[in-house]
């Protein structure tokens, strides 16, 4: 199956290719950062099977950009992400066109199994959706006992951003951070900033918006 995922958050969207490669190693995945770059794969390869989108990204126009998707690559289906999802945002992506919304905490194996029902032809809709249908639903860090500013230095490791860019946002030292970094490694059971991307996503720990 080819693949193209865009997502303006490099920590992210290297975890989501991993964890499809390593589940999937037929797979061939196709990384953008934006989706001027996600269009320009498309016009190169033709024969996409499915286009995992993010829906807040440079150059995305709200979910009219999924019509422009469906409009000009009438074969390749698209499937939504986000870190938070609602029932609205969810009518919205399905009214331009998606066949599918996704939250970015799916693991590698469900996230494999849904593009591949949507690439058969049918629709996928999350299940925290149809339970919750007016609130987007946020899934804590209690699996993994992490602090409440452990979650917080997460949600700004994700973004790419620099220890000292981490700290400033949160208003700490730049030792501070690393002193969590480590924390959070130690927790998450990983050795880098990537693999821990990659466990949060595992453990269903909601650390982007």
């Amino acid at each position: 199956m080819k693949i193209v995922i865009a997502d303006d958050h490099d920590l992210v969207r290297d975890a989501i290719i991993t964890l499809i490669e390593r589940d999937d190693p037929n797979s061939e995945v196709f990384g953008a950062s934006d989706f001027d770059s996600a269009r320009e794969i498309l016009d190169q390869q033709p024969d996409v099977d499915v286009l995992l989108l993010d829906v807040i990204m440079p150059g995305m126009a709200n979910m009219v950009s999924v019509r422009t998707i469906r409009d000009n690559y009438p074969k390749i289906p698209v499937v939504l992400m986000s870190g938070q999802i609602s029932q609205g945002d969810v009518e919205r992506g399905f009214e331009m066109g998606a066949r599918g919304f996704i939250p970015k905490t799916m693991n590698g194996k469900t996230l494999l199994s849904v593009l591949h029902l949507v690439v058969s032809g049918a629709r996928y809709i999350p299940d925290l959706v149809l339970d919750a249908p007016s609130e987007p639903k946020q899934v804590n860090a209690d699996s993994a006992n992490l602090s409440a500013r452990e979650l917080d230095v997460l949600n700004e490791l994700v973004k790419g951003l620099s220890n000292k860019v981490i700290a400033k946002n949160l208003g700490v030292e730049e030792t501070t951070v690393k002193l969590h970094l480590r924390s959070l490694f130690k927790k998450l059971e990983v050795k880098n900033r990537t693999e821990a991307v990659i466990a949060a996503m595992e453990q269903g720990i909601i650390c982007e918006s």
